[in-house]
């Protein structure tokens, strides 16, 4: 499958949010199209949120922010999400890895996310 990764623009979020409501709902979080869209709103920073597209259609989304721990700052995953129409085509992979290379060149010292061991996505690799 081709798809390609860019930076999340602010005209990106309602498209973005959409796939986050979809990647949440489908494995059995509540999100409401609504908050969806808040969420990457109060997350949004271009310089650490991307996108993934096929076709002009985003498909994918990663939210992150750097945090501060102590005497170092890491960038922490807050959103990511995948359109439940591409689960296991390497795009949430993908998007780990570009965040990855983005901390990595700013000099931080990891990056790391939280995810529910109630949810099918827990075990996601």
């Amino acid at each position: 499958m081709d798809f390609t990764i860019r930076k999340l623009q602010k005209t990106d979020i309602k498209d973005a949010a959409e796939v986050f409501f979809l990647s949440f709902n489908s494995v059995g979080e509540k999100w409401s199209r609504e908050t969806a869209e808040k969420r990457l709103e109060q997350y949004f920073d271009p310089d650490y949120c991307w996108v993934a597209e096929n076709n002009d259609k985003i498909i994918g989304v990663l939210t992150s922010k750097l945090d501060n721990v102590l005497d170092h700052q890491e960038l922490y995953i807050d959103v990511l999400a995948v359109d439940p129409e591409f689960h296991k085509s390497g795009i949430g992979s993908k998007l780990l890895q570009t965040a990855e290379n983005c901390a990595k060149s700013k000099g931080l010292n990891s990056v790391w996310l939280t995810a529910s061991p109630d949810l099918n996505s827990y075990a996601w690799s």
